[in-house]
């Protein structure tokens, strides 16, 4: 999952624009899932002044308008791919994969990190 991390302002953040290029789906399906989940996914937000999506604008390299992306935190991003709909053997498959197997990993460590904290307190 590290190619969708950005960094903005000192929290690690998931792009939209990067996801719709990883799972092979439109950048504009995308952000309109978020409009449809915006109540859904907006619960997970960790901070709380953030009452909409971050909003950041890529400039493309070729002509046209910037680029309108949002900027997600772990639970959200996590929340809109499993939104989205898997058609056999495609990369949102392979991407929900990732993210599942991500989140188990992350859990590991958290319990390994609470148990040796355990043990130092004892």
């Amino acid at each position: 999952m590290k190619e969708l991390e950005t960094i903005y302002k000192n929290e690690r953040r998931y792009s939209t624009w990067k996801l719709s290029q990883v799972v092979g789906r439109r950048h504009t399906s995308l952000l309109n899932l978020c409009k449809n989940f915006k109540k859904e996914i907006m619960e997970f937000e960790d901070n709380k002044k953030n009452k909409d999506f971050i909003v950041h604008k890529i400039i493309k390299k070729t002509a046209g308008q910037p680029v309108k992306e949002y900027l997600l935190n772990s639970g959200q991003m996590f929340f809109l791919g499993l939104l989205l709909r898997a058609r056999g053997e495609d990369k949102v498959l392979d991407f929900k994969f990732k993210l599942i197997k991500e989140y188990f990993e992350q859990k590991d460590q958290l319990k390994k990190y609470l148990n040796s904290s355990e043990m130092t307190t004892n």
